[in-house]
């Protein structure tokens, strides 16, 4: 790819090579094939780059809306832990639950569910 400075230099070099106008309409054409297969390949690049591109971001938001679909599980399950042993659980309580957005404290208080003999006794 050509600046500005060089494109004047180039068109100088063309006028100062002798070369009969055909002739050097016969060269650009060259020129201009090879520009045809940079922007072919270019495009392929750019293709080949999007399609990636694509796959990852597409992947970053496949496994966000597995965490997303793990999360809401584990809501339901420690809350449906919780009910069984200590009956209902307040909507305070609930609230609190599913503001958690972390599997590993939900987990926790999953087993925590399960050994803590009072309600109360439950460490967020």
């Amino acid at each position: 790819r050509l600046n500005d400075t060089e494109e004047q230099q180039f068109q100088e070099s063309m006028e100062r090579s002798g070369l009969q106008p055909k002739e050097r309409k016969r060269f650009m054409e060259y020129v201009t094939s090879w520009e045809e297969r940079g922007i072919a390949k270019g495009i392929q690049q750019g293709i080949a780059k999007g399609v990636e591109q694509g796959i990852a971001k597409g992947v970053e938001q496949g496994i966000a809306k597995g965490v997303d679909q793990s999360i809401a599980s584990l809501h339901n399950v420690l809350l449906d832990i919780l009910a069984t042993r200590f009956g209902s659980v307040s909507a305070r309580m609930e609230k609190r639950i599913r503001k958690i957005r972390s599997l590993d404290q939900l987990q926790a208080l999953a087993h925590q569910a399960l050994t803590v003999p009072k309600l109360s006794q439950l460490k967020f």
